[in-house]
Parts: structure tokens; C-alpha cells; sequence
């Protein structure tokens, strides 16, 4: 693993790491989801990086500027990887000549989870980070090789919680210390 310091930003790129996705289940509605584990092919790299959002003003008189720090971004994850049939399970495929349907499949129904996600390998637990929301997924053309689906995912760190509403009078008072006026 390679540590680069980009000043405002931290960026990490790790070697090829075991990425899980364990089961789930949410609702929209009164309707129930639920999507499968998935585990990443084991070529799978893993990029984050982390930014401080700086105010920079200059001084009159002064050299240099003055730097505010206003806050800290969430961690941007990239998953980076090709699939091949058979690569997201434990057995051998039957045609490794053939392409990769079930396992571009597996990635397809992940990225349709329309809530943030669990994820588990070391580097999350090292920056603590245990759910993600993924925000794109690039699947491109592979001129030459039937058999292989180069894959990107873009996914950026969240901390789920849930709002609670408690209203007294004209004042309604959500957790985490947000208000609402009306």
C-alpha cells in the first residue's frame, strides 16, 4: 500500500484486496428489497481519497494567504477490476470462454440498491469507513477478449442514521441538532 499526501487531500490506493458486500434488505414504501452478498473478484483494486474543503484569502501587506478550514469530504472510493465468468465465486466456470453474464449481472443488481450499502475489507475498517453509496458504474468495451468485463464503480463513504421528528408547538426538532421552522 502506497500513502500519497496531496495537500488538502489524502489519497491511498491499495494492491488488489478481498472486497464483500454482505446481504441486505430496505424498503421504499411499504415495498420490501433485498439483494445478495457479493463478493468483488479478488483482482479488484481499491482507491480512496479523502479532501478538506480550505477557504484561501489573501492579506494586504502580508505574504502567503490565510487558510480556513471549513470541513472534511467523505471518502471517494473507486473499485477498479475486470470480471470473467466464474471469478465471483468459489468454483470454476464451466465456459471461461464465454462472457462474464452472471458475474456483470451480480454488479448490475448491487448498483440498483437504492440505499447506502455495506462494505467490509480491511482498508474500510483501517479509515473506518462501513457503508458506502455508490454513484456510478462503468462497464466498457474489451476490444479483443469476449470473455472479460473490464468494470469501474465510483462510490463515496456515508454514515446512515435515521431522523426523528419531535414537534412541540409551532417547532419541529429533527436529530443530529436539525431544526425545522414552520
Amino acid at each position: 500500500m502506497s500513502i500519497q499526501f496531496n495537500s488538502p487531500d489524502v489519497t491511498v490506493k491499495t494492491a488488489q484486496t478481498r472486497v464483500v458486500f454482505p446481504k441486505g434488505k430496505y424498503t421504499i414504501g411499504k415495498t420490501l428489497y433485498t439483494y445478495e452478498s457479493v463478493v468483488m473478484p479478488e483482482s479488484t483494486f481499491v482507491d480512496v481519497k479523502k479532501a478538506k474543503n480550505i477557504v484561501e484569502s489573501e492579506v494586504a501587506g502580508k505574504r502567503g494567504k490565510v487558510r480556513e478550514i471549513i470541513y472534511t469530504n467523505d471518502w471517494e472510493i473507486t473499485f477498479r477490476g475486470v470480471l470473467f465468468s466464474g471469478c465471483m465465486d468459489d468454483k470454476d466456470s464451466d465456459n471461461p470462454e464465454s462472457y462474464p453474464h452472471d458475474e456483470v449481472m451480480k454488479l448490475r443488481n448491487l448498483f440498483d440498491v437504492d440505499k447506502e450499502i455495506e462494505v467490509e475489507a480491511d482498508i474500510f475498517s483501517t479509515i473506518g469507513v462501513h457503508t458506502i453509496v455508490l454513484k456510478s458504474i462503468d462497464l466498457p468495451a474489451n476490444e479483443g477478449f469476449k470473455n472479460i468485463q473490464p468494470f469501474t464503480i465510483e462510490a463515496v463513504s456515508d454514515i446512515p442514521y435515521e431522523i426523528a421528528i419531535a414537534q412541540s408547538g409551532n417547532e419541529s426538532t429533527l436529530s443530529r441538532d436539525f431544526q425545522i421552522y414552520g
